[in-house]
Formats: structure tokens, C-alpha cells, sequence
């Protein structure tokens, strides 16, 4: 079927343009794309090594690395259907298997696709307008600062940007040279990228719209091109499906994410751009099993995956039911959202990654605020020539809608850019030629319909200062987890400064502060923490911790009353409880506690001795004994308990606690239990026998204990214990002396 006047005109202009130099210069402009492309994000990937994430995957790019890796050794890596598009997870696999785990491969091989994307950007602007659209286009997607970004993530985003640019150069193909074996190949990329990720599929229509459009004259070539597009589709489709069958004992064709997906876009709740379930953890496994857990509460019985997606579907399609206007006002908004100039951030917030660690992002300006605009006005402009060019604005609308029907962020919409960037280099270009031309009219025009793309881009979404301050946490707990405290701080610092009511950055910041000694500031965090989350069981704990540490007794007992009461069976509850109540003088209560906490975990035996050692130091000494009889009772062997008491009876300045012979019996069964072989029992031996006159006896003890402990490398106990040998010597002369004098009274 032959294309209308205007279609034939348009035509003949792009032919008249793609006349190419002779020889090798017709590889020179991709070349140089490629390598201006190759450069941008060779300086980027270095740069971007700094921040604290890299290597040290959170949420989807974490749930791909781990796919990959047991991709790479043979494993099966999840029951049931596949749960996404498998594809990218395969070539994380091969990229491990064939160069190991290592953090830079995927991401070296990702900016070389990258850069091979710029290169296609280049050749479909070529195909569809012009070499200079094409120069234009591939130079702007080289240096479209975004780009970058996802491709040094382990995300599938470009790989998708790929299969689907290798798809519309094939459609142009297609439909200009009418070859059975170009629809052929055109349907296995759209099914490879279907694969990748099946939104794609939404596109399926506007091809078989397009085929029409050309070829509704001539039935056999409809029919024909159209089976040989079906069979590509198929032939790379199929297999995933039989596996999901066979193998996952499901009906699904791809993957099983796509109800939820929706209902978290359609919910009452839903803000358009958040990833998760109301009301299911922030976390990529939990959130996982929470969805999966309400769904199969609701059916009474177990689901499979395609009946977990059928239900969340049914839940979104009822919130369209039932507030009609409100599940419109949701679309509208992620309408806004998709137009946005905002990149709207997903796994973790871009303008953290690329405004503190790639200073090279600075100097791309060419953004999504320039890009929209002008996009719009390429594709208003692109509709005089629907026919040749409805792969290209067909791609952008129905792929518009696909990310609109769910949630938008700036990873769903990135394939969308490169396609505008050509719209946006062929718009630039029509404005060039109304400039020479002078016609002011259409440049008026277009200046309207720009400046109203440029008011639709402006907008920003809301709340999205939560996303950084969530990334400046999630980095201050990396930098913890590394040892680098001052720099993990000064992370969640800026964190709680950008949102303060972030549970998990408080948890964070209050016991990093608390394991550094300022109770204070760990104080104002578990406060807010428990406001925040009255259940916190950690947040309780803790606040009752260093309220007791600053010596607010009284409020430390009530935090522990309170965790207690949400969570009566926590061991470390009952045992830091007992020992504030021990504090405060109420030793009965506080041995009850202690005891319960020892009876729930006997880790907790620790606390006697450290409570006495408190005591102790406090001149308590008839409390610090009851403290420590009280834990022989629930450990009769512990070696900790019996030194610690035979040394309290042995040389309590308190007479009233003194008792030297159950101190030496005290002292004995130490060493028994610890085969003579603990330097603190000897000690504890030698002083229990000088406590009762043996004093060679425990010169000769403590000579052993001294040599042990310089054996086994406590030489500050050693120094003590030969501190101690020249009291027990001196003891023991005196003993020597008062003897002879016995012996040989004066006359």
C-alpha cells in the first residue's frame, strides 16, 4: 500500500538525507558517539566506586546479584514460576561464571551496552528523520547524565533499553524494505525483551496497529508479516511459559509480579510512586512473604503465584469500583509524575548516588526537564507522518501507559528517554529550519507547546526528600558496618536532619551514639524511636539502657516495664531490669527478674557478676553476696561467680561479709573446675589462704597463678598478682616472726 502525499514527500526527504559518504565514513559518526558514550561512563563507573553502596546491593539490584549467582553455579534459586523476567538475571549469570563475583564485570559489560544504546539512538533517528537528527539524538544520549546511573546499577533497566531500541530499529526496517525475515526478527526481539521484562508487551498492539495501517490492501503480506511476528514472539516466549508449567506448576507466561504490581499503584493508600504493599516491611524477602501471607489469608488456603497476582488485580480493580473518582485522580497524578522532570528514585535515591560520589554528572546537563518538552513537540510534529513513524510515538504512548497503570519512577520510564531524545533532536532540528526560513507563525507555535511541556516537567512530586534521607541512612549503616564510625554518623546525621521520623535511622544513630559513650544524644534518639514505634522491642531496650546509664533510675525501670509488657518473654529485658532494680536498692525484685532472665537465656549469667562488680564498687558488699549467691543457685560450676565470691568473702574490707574458710572452699572449687589451669582462680586461691593463715600456701598459689597469666598473655593480671605475692611474703614473715617469738618468749 502505497503511503499518502505527505508520507511520500517525508519519505523521499529522509532518503535524500541518508545518503551516506563513501567507504568508511560512514562508521564514523557511531564511532564517535560510541566512544564519547564509552568515556562518559568509564569516568562515572570510576567515580561512583566511593560510595558506600557499591558492592553492597540493597533490594531488587541485591535480589538480581543473588539470581545471578546461583545462576552461575547451577542452582535453582526459587520455587514456582519465574517471580521476574528472567532474562537479566541469566546474564548477570553468565557475566559471574565467566569472570566471577566481582562487582565491576556486570557493570563494565552494562556501560558497553550502554554505550552500544547511544549508537542505535544515532541509527534510529537516521531511519526515521535524518543523519543530523541521528548526530544530534546520539550525542545527546551519550551524554544524558541519567544514563550513567542505572547502568552502573545491577538493575535490568538497560538491558531493556536495548532490546527495545534493537526492536524499533528492526520495525523501521521492516517497514520500509516489506521483508518476511525483518518481522521475523522483529518478534524474537520483542519477545527476548518481553522476556527482560514483560510491559513490553503492551506495545503489541501499536505494531499490529501499524501492520495494518501499511498493509491492510495487501492481505497476504498482512498475514504473512503478521505470522512471521508472531512466530518470533512465540518461539522466544514459549519456552519461559512450558518452563513456568512444567517446572514451577503454574500457569504464568513470563513472570508473577504483574498483579501486585498494579494493586500497589491502585490502592487507596497508593502515592504513585512508592514500591511496596500498604502496610508489608520496606524490605525486598519480607515484603515478599507479607504479600504473599495476605493474600493467602484472605483465600483460607494456600495460593499459587498466578493466584496471588489474581488477587491483587481483583483488590485493584475493586478500589476502581468502589472510589471511582479517586482511582482517577491516582491515574492523573501519575500522569503528572510520568512528565515530571523529577527522577523519582526506586532501589535508592539517585541524587544521593550522583550528587556525592560523580562529580562527572555535574557537567551533563541535558536532563529530563529538556528532553520532555521538546519531546512533546516531536512527536506533535512526528504525527503528520503516522504511518512511517507510529513504531516511534506509538512506543512512547503505550509504553507511557503501561508505566501509568502501575507506579512511576525514573528506572520504569527510562526506556521511554531515548526515544524522546530522538523526537527531541528532530524537534530541534524543525526549530532550526523555522528559524531560517523565518516563519514565525510555527515558531510561536512551537514555543506555546514547549513552554507548556516545560510547565508539566517542573512539576515535583511530593515527599521526595523521604528517599534522600534514606539513602543518607542506609549509607551512615553501611559506613557503621565498616568500622567507619565519625563518617557513619555524620551520614545519619544529615539523614535525620533531611526527615527525622526514620525508626530504622534512629535505631542506628542511637546505638552507634550509646555504643560511644554519649547516653545523651542515644537518648533523644530512643525517645523519638518509641513515639515513633511504641512496639519497638530494640528501641525499649535501649533507652531503658542508657537512662540507667546516666543514672535515671527510676525512668530506665519504667522503659523495661514497659518492652515487658509488649514483650514478656525477652530474656535481656528481665536481666537489664533485675539489675536496675538491684541498683535502686529493691535487691529481692531485682534477683527475680534477674533470675527469670537467666531461666529464658542462660547467656545472662554474666549479669550477676557484673552487677556485684557495680555493687562493689558502690561499698555495697552484703548486696553484692546476695547478688552472686543468688547466681551460684542457677550456676553452681560458673568459674566467673565462684572467684568473684570466694574473693568478695575473702577480703571484704565489710566484717560482717567476711568468711575466709567459705571463701578457701569457694576458691578450691574454682580451681577444680577449671583444672588449675585459670589464672584468676589461682589468684582467687591464693588470697581465700592468706584470708585464713596460710600464707606460704598462697605465696606458693600465686607464684603459679603469676606465671600463667604471663603464659597466656594477661600481664596486667601477672603485675597484680606479684603485687600481691610481696603482701602475702611480708605476711608471711610476720607470721614467721610472731612464732619464733612464741617459741622463745623474753626472759
Amino acid at each position: 500500500m502505497n503511503p499518502n502525499a505527505a508520507d511520500n514527500a517525508a519519505a523521499q526527504e529522509c532518503k535524500s538525507s541518508l545518503q551516506t559518504p563513501p567507504g568508511v565514513m560512514r562508521f564514523v559518526w557511531p564511532l564517535v558517539i560510541f566512544l564519547v558514550a564509552l568515556a562518559v561512563r568509564a569516568i562515572y563507573l570510576f567515580q561512583v566506586q566511593s560510595c558506600p553502596f557499591f558492592g553492597h546491593e540493597i533490594m531488587d539490584a541485591a535480589f538480581h546479584r543473588e539470581w545471578g549467582l546461583a545462576v552461575a553455579a547451577g542452582e535453582r534459586f526459587m520455587e514456582g514460576p519465574y517471580f521476574r523476567g528472567p532474562l537479566y538475571p541469566w546474564l548477570l549469570g553468565m557475566i559471574y561464571w565467566a569472570f566471577g563475583d566481582g562487582n565491576l564485570a556486570p557493570r563494565i559489560i552494562q556501560i558497553i551496552i550502554g554505550s552500544l544504546n547511544c549508537v542505535l539512538v544515532y541509527l534510529i533517528g537516521c531511519l526515521a528523520f535524518e543523519r543530523r537528527v541521528g548526530i544530534l539524538a546520539g550525542f545527546a544520549a551519550a551524554t544524558y547524565w541519567l544514563f550513567p546511573y542505572f547502568e552502573s546499577e545491577l538493575l535490568v533497566v538497560t538491558l531493556v533499553v536495548f532490546l527495545d531500541l534493537v526492536l524499533l530499529s528492526l520495525l523501521l526496517h521492516a517497514g520500509r524494505k516489506d521483508r518476511w525475515w525483518l518481522w521475523l526478527l522483529s518478534g524474537i526481539a520483542l519477545g527476548v525483551s518481553a522476556v527482560a521484562r514483560p510491559s513490553i508487551l503492551i506495545f503489541v498492539p501499536v505494531v499490529a496497529l501499524w501492520l495494518v495501517m501499511l498493509y491492510y490492501a495487501q492481505w497476504r503480506r498482512l498475514l504473512g508479516f503478521g505470522a512471521s511476528l508472531a512466530v518470533g514472539m512465540i518461539v522466544t516466549i514459549a519456552p519461559v511459559t512450558i518452563r513456568n508449567a512444567v517446572v514451577g506448576h503454574d500457569r504464568v507466561l513470563v513472570s508473577s509480579t504483574a498483579g501486585v504490581n498494579f494493586f500497589i499503584g491502585n490502592n487507596p493508600q497508593s502515592d504513585g510512586m512508592s514500591a511496596i504493599v500498604p502496610g508489608t516491611p520496606a524490605e525486598f524477602w519480607p515484603g515478599i512473604e507479607a504479600q504473599n501471607q495476605r493474600a493467602e489469608e484472605a483465600a483460607g488456603h494456600p495460593l499459587k503465584a498466578s493466584e496471588i497476582s489474581a488477587y491483587y488485580f481483583d483488590q485493584a480493580f475493586a478500589f476502581f469500583r468502589a472510589q471511582p473518582q479517586a482511582a482517577a485522580a491516582n491515574l492523573l497524578k501519575k500522569l503528572g509524575y510520568f512528565w515530571s522532570h523529577w527522577e523519582v528514585s526506586n532501589n535508592q535515591d539517585i541524587r544521593f548516588v550522583t550528587g556525592n560520589f560523580a562529580p562527572i554528572t555535574r557537567f551533563l546537563p541535558l536532563s529530563f526537564a529538556i528532553v520532555a518538552p521538546l519531546g512533546l513537540l516531536g512527536l506533535l510534529l512526528s504525527l503528520r507522518r503516522s504511518r512511517t513513524l507510529l513504531p516511534l510515538w506509538g512506543f512512547v504512548v503505550s509504553y507511557m501507559l503501561g508505566v501509568v497503570a502501575f507506579f512511576v519512577t525514573a528506572r520504569y520510564r527510562l526506556p521511554v528517554v531515548p526515544i524522546l531524545i530522538v523526537l527531541a533532536a528532530f524537534a530541534t532540528c524543525w526549530i532550526i529550519d523555522q528559524l531560517r526560513t523565518r516563519r514565525w507563525s510555527a515558531i510561536v507555535g512551537a514555543a506555546v507547546i514547549v513552554a507548556a511541556g516545560g510547565l508539566l516537567a517542573a512539576r515535583i512530586p511530593p515527599g521526595v526528600e523521604v528517599g534522600l534521607a534514606q539513602s543518607y541512612g542506609s549509607a551512615g549503616i553501611v559506613l557503621l558496618e565498616q568500622g567507619k564510625i565519625a563518617e557513619g554518623d555524620a551520614y545519619l546525621e544529615k539523614a535525620l536532619q533531611l526527615y527525622e521520623a526514620q525508626p530504622k535511622i534512629l535505631h542506628a544513630y542511637g546505638t552507634s551514639r550509646m555504643q560511644q559513650g554519649d547516653y545523651a544524644r542515644a537518648e533523644q534518639c530512643f525517645r523519638k524511636l518509641v513515639v515513633l514505634e511504641p512496639t519497638h522491642p530494640e528501641g525499649l531496650k535501649h533507652l531503658g539502657f542508657v537512662l540507667a546509664r546516666q543514672s535515671k533510675l527510676a525512668e530506665a525501670i519504667t522503659a523495661f516495664r514497659q518492652a515487658l509488657k509488649l514483650f514478656p518473654d525477652d530474656a535481656k529485658l528481665h536481666a537489664n531490669l533485675g539489675g536496675v532494680l538491684i541498683q535502686t536498692g529493691q535487691v529481692d525484685d531485682g534477683l527475680a527478674e534477674l533470675q527469670r532472665g537467666v531461666t529464658l537465656d542462660d547467656q545472662f549469667i554474666a549479669h550477676y557478676e557484673q552487677i556485684a562488680t557495680g555493687l562493689a564498687q558502690q561499698r555495697r558488699f552484703a548486696d553484692a553476696k546476695r547478688v552472686l549467691e543468688a547466681g551460684l543457685e542457677a550456676a553452681p560450676d560458673r568459674p566467673g561467680l565462684l572467684i568473684w565470691l570466694s574473693k568478695l568473702l575473702g577480703t571484704c574490707p565489710d566484717a560482717s561479709v567476711r568468711d575466709p574458710q567459705r571463701s578457701l572452699k569457694l576458691a578450691e572449687h574454682a580451681c577444680l573446675t577449671t583444672d588449675s589451669r585459670d589464672a584468676n582462680a589461682l589468684d582467687a586461691l591464693a588470697a581465700a589462704q592468706s584470708a585464713t593463715g596460710m600464707h606460704s600456701e598462697a605465696l606458693e598459689t600465686a607464684q603459679h597463678a603469676a606465671l600463667l597469666a604471663q603464659q597466656t598473655g594477661n600481664l596486667q593480671l601477672a603485675r597484680q598478682i606479684q603485687a600481691r605475692m610481696r603482701y602475702y611474703q611480708a605476711q608471711m614473715e610476720a607470721q614467721s616472726s610472731e612464732e619464733s617469738e612464741e617459741d622463745n618468749p623474753a626472759p
